[in-house]
């Protein structure tokens, strides 16, 4: 088992082969664009992090494996598999943060990441970074992440999201020199 925070994550090929034995899925469900490539403008990156106010997420480059996580300074390791999670893409995406409504146990607010609208994010592939920006005009939506105006495509493989408030964290990006 995954214990909070970290118990956000889903095995997609699974989801999807779950919602289409009840229905058709949207295309939107399927919506994301893959290349080989990353673009050309995209900047050589040793780790990015994002420290919120009570945890701190981590990703490390590691050639020939992706993007080691780390949460709290300790790598995350795939109780299954015993070997760190390592994303072949990661995307950082500064949203708005408002109330949930609800409380935790200890009477703090649970906040609530709102991922319809637009803003910056910065996408990591092949140890590099680029900021982009994301785009998501109603729930029912996939988010498209550009640069310039043209669609940023995602490496296929294990994808991240990390969701992150401007005033709430603090982000480092850790850029190697060429």
């Amino acid at each position: 088992p995954r214990y909070s925070p970290h118990n956000l994550m889903v095995m997609p090929a699974r989801l999807l082969e779950l919602a289409q034995a009840k229905r058709e899925v949207s295309k939107a469900v399927t919506g994301f664009e893959f290349s080989k490539d990353f673009h050309p403008a995209a900047v050589k990156t040793k780790s990015v992090a994002v420290q919120y106010p009570a945890a701190k997420t981590e990703f490390t480059w590691s050639a020939g494996s992706g993007w080691q996580v780390a949460f709290d300074g300790e790598v995350a390791i795939d109780t299954l598999t015993n070997t760190p999670h390592t994303p072949s893409t990661v995307i950082v995406q500064i949203t708005k943060t408002i109330s949930s409504g609800f409380k935790d146990s200890f009477g703090k607010d649970v906040p609530d990441q709102l991922l319809v609208g637009s803003g910056k994010a910065i996408m990591l592939r092949n140890g590099k970074s680029l900021e982009v920006n994301w785009q998501r005009l109603k729930d029912s939506d996939f988010p498209t992440y550009t640069y310039e105006g043209q669609q940023v495509n995602l490496k296929a493989g294990q994808i991240w999201f990390v969701y992150a408030s401007e005033d709430e964290i603090s982000l480092t990006l850790a850029k190697l020199s060429e």
